[in-house]
């Protein structure tokens, strides 16, 4: 099996970790399910192919595990309007290939780790509404293809915005007001 998607049927139950035994798996979706529960490990250990991985509108909780930094080929994940807890993992910094990161109302806590500046091919990172709090990596400067970086509603950032981060030219930079961001707007992109 080299793709799975399951949308807008009322699957319930969890992820079972066999998914990680499939792997080819080039792309996974779960989107507008009533699943819950974590995402196994061993998802993210078997299914080192990935270049996609979406969760949308689910009840999945806990961490993302560590083993996201095995999938060296992925180029999207979305997990968009889920119950995620806890850091967003530094192991995002091996995913090299990652071209898009849709984390919106995740659940994410904690500070934006700076280990996301290894990923020179990420064009959009979408982080609204979840609790970050610490200041915008300056490492985020280095992502020279970044054309959209939406920090809306994210209320505990600590100004302010590293000036190298308004030398890119972004189509889109979104923070909120009391950031005091010349270069930023502060329309949340939309979903």
């Amino acid at each position: 099996l080299e793709s799975f998607k399951v949308s807008g049927f009322s699957v319930t139950g969890t992820i079972p970790s066999e998914f990680g035994k499939m792997i080819n798996m080039g792309s996974f979706t779960l989107s507008t399910t009533s699943l819950e529960g974590t995402i196994p490990p061993a998802v993210f250990d078997g299914m080192r192919k990935l270049t996609e991985f979406i969760i949308n509108d689910a009840h999945i909780s806990g961490k993302i595990p560590t083993e996201i930094g095995y999938l060296e080929r992925i180029v999207k994940i979305e997990c968009n309007r889920v119950d995620l807890s806890g850091t967003i993992p530094t192991e995002v910094g091996l995913l090299t290939s990652l071209g898009a990161a849709g984390l919106q109302d995740a659940g994410f806590t904690g500070t934006l780790p700076t280990e996301l500046g290894h990923c020179s091919l990420l064009q959009e990172i979408l982080l609204s509404s979840n609790d970050l709090q610490g200041t915008i990596p300056t490492e985020l400067a280095g992502l020279t293809r970044l054309s959209t970086l939406d920090l809306a509603n994210v209320m505990n950032l600590t100004p302010p915005v590293p000036e190298k981060l308004c030398n890119l030219e972004m189509k889109t930079f979104v923070v909120e007001s009391y950031m005091n961001c010349e270069c930023c707007t502060n329309e949340p992109t939309p979903n």
